[in-house]
């Protein structure tokens, strides 16, 4: 009855369309989420700045356990992203963004006419949804945030952030 689904820009249409009909909107094929601002170039070889540290997650204990302190305030560490932004449908009541985008985040779509999809704290990255049966939904726009790449980067704090996403994800 829970689903973890992880988007890339080679995703299929049957993912895209289950996303939608979920309430979430995934950017485009050639879409990217960057930050001149916050990014990790330890993990960049290409200067792109499309490795993002994200320190704009939600500050739920429920949602996420073990990341947050026992006062309900967010870690030290940041969280590195890099893939698809998306968005939600206004009135998707039953999701909630569990990762969002810096102040000067931003996710550009090159195949469009207007690159810039959307900006800042409006890039969601990670969202998780309960439905009414309380069956649970995570949604992200990347599998890297879960790889083990971004979570032996010093200061990051990916372990613990997927660790608890993925407990909440599937009611432990």
């Amino acid at each position: 009855k829970n689903v973890m689904l992880a988007a890339s820009g080679d995703m299929s249409d049957i993912q895209r369309s289950f996303a939608e009909a979920c309430g979430v909107r995934f950017d485009g094929k050639e879409s990217l989420v960057l930050d001149h601002f916050a990014f990790e170039p330890s993990v960049d070889p290409d200067n792109l700045h499309d490795v993002i540290k994200s320190t704009s997650f939600i500050k739920n204990r429920a949602v996420l356990g073990g990341f947050i302190d026992t006062e309900g305030s967010k870690p030290e560490a940041s969280v590195l992203y890099r893939g698809l932004g998306h968005a939600l449908r206004s009135d998707n009541e039953l999701a909630v963004p569990i990762l969002r985008g810096n102040p000067s985040t931003y996710s550009k779509d090159a195949g469009k006419k207007t690159p810039i999809v959307a900006t800042g704290t409006g890039v969601r990255l990670v969202t998780g949804m309960q439905g009414r049966n309380n069956a649970r939904m995570l949604f992200s726009g990347s599998l890297d945030p879960f790889s083990n790449e971004f979570a032996r980067v010093p200061g990051a704090g990916n372990a613990a952030f997927v660790l608890s996403a993925a407990f909440w994800a599937v009611g432990a």
